[in-house]
Parts: structure tokens; sequence; C-alpha cells
């Protein structure tokens, strides 16, 4: 991304969230801060930005675009309680901005798909949420590796050997399933995705022989 296209993401996503919530710009600026928090890389106003590109284009409607809007409002790198806190601080603050009860519980529901997404087939609403997140998966390759280097910095604590056995076992899980893609229009993004997902465990299986089997928590898109 160049400077002049990072400079307007905060601006583009200001407007956006004031045709989604007028009544409470206070609330798109928290937002905006929290996913300006310098310890991201990968889970940033790029990735709210293109997740709530991709679910336009899955013709996602108002609660899913709040669930995009939240689903990594809370990141500290720990999977399943980032999540978790996520879907709390949506059903908080989107009653507090005077949304009705049952839509800020559905809303919750749908930032919690984002931590397995392993969505209801059924459900058409949980596919997209769960398909507009993972996009970037299909990106063109260069994006793709982009992302995976920007997840690697997220998670530089690690060291190397530990990277990529849970990079591995989170790439290989995607690879194993039936769809990683459960929308209809999401559909047309699963052969990019796994082309994507099967040249980096390419290249993680060299890696992964080189240091060992050191299993670990998976760092799940």
């Amino acid at each position: 991304m160049n400077q002049s296209t990072d400079r307007r993401l905060p601006d583009d996503l200001r407007a956006a969230w004031s045709q989604l919530v007028p009544a409470a710009p206070d609330l798109g600026a928290e937002l905006i801060r929290r996913w300006s928090e310098p310890h991201r890389r990968y889970h940033d106003l790029r990735h709210l930005a293109e997740s709530l590109a991709a679910l336009r284009h899955l013709g996602g409607g108002h609660e899913e675009q709040l669930a995009i809007w939240f689903h990594d409002a809370v990141f500290s790198g720990q999977p399943g309680t980032d999540e978790g806190l996520s879907a709390e601080l949506a059903h908080d603050r989107l009653g507090r901005a005077g949304l009705p009860h049952d839509c800020c519980e559905r809303v919750a529901q749908l930032v919690l798909i984002t931590e397995h997404h392993r969505p209801d087939p059924r459900n058409e609403p949980e596919c997209r949420v769960s398909d507009a997140d993972l996009a970037v998966l299909a990106a063109e390759p260069t994006r793709y590796a982009e992302s995976v280097a920007d997840l690697r910095t997220e998670y530089r604590h690690l060291d190397d050997a530990h990277w990529v056995a849970q990079r591995n076992t989170a790439v290989s899980s995607f690879l194993a399933r039936s769809h990683i893609f459960t929308s209809p229009a999401g559909s047309t993004w699963e052969a990019p995705a796994r082309t994507n997902l099967a040249g980096e465990l390419e290249t993680l299986s060299h890696e992964f022989s080189a240091n060992g089997n050191n299993p670990g928590s998976s760092t799940d898109q």
C-alpha cells in the first residue's frame, strides 16, 4: 500500500461509518483508533477496509457490516479471547449507541463466527461475514504474501520454529476443508485461495522439516 492510499483510509472509513451509524460518530472514531493501534500489522485499517469491500461484493447488509467493523476491534494476538472480547465490545457499544437489543445480539454472534470461520451454511449472514474476513486468502499472490508477512510481524514474539509450526497447522487446516468460502458469491474465491495456500504450504514444508515439529496454537487469518 502506498502512503497516499494509507492516508486516505481513515477518512474513507469515517465516511463509511457515518453512513452506517450516523448518530454515533464517536463510536466510529473509537473503532478507527482501535484498528490503528501500533502493534497491529495485519489486523489493521487495511484489513478492515478490504474486509468491508469484500462484504460489499458479497452483498452483506447492515448488521454484517457492523460485525466486520467490530470483528478485530480487540486484538492482542490471542485467538478466541480476542474474538470473544470483540463480540462483547460490539454488544456494549452498539447498545449504548441506541441500536435494538436483538440487533446487538446478532452482530455479536456474527463477530464470534470469525474465530473458527465455520458458519452454518444455512445462515447467509454468517457465511458472508466469514468469507469477507478470509477474502485476502484469494488475493493476488503478492498481496497474499504481504498479508502473511504482516501476520509474521504481529507474531514476532514467536521464534521461527514455532511460527512455522503454527502457520503450517493453520494453512493445512484450511486446505483440508471441503470449502473455505461458504457464500454463493464467495465460492468464486475458492480456487485462487487454494493456490495461494498450497504455495505457502510448499514453502513452509521445507522450513518445517528444517526446524522440526514444534506444535502450538494456530495463527489463523
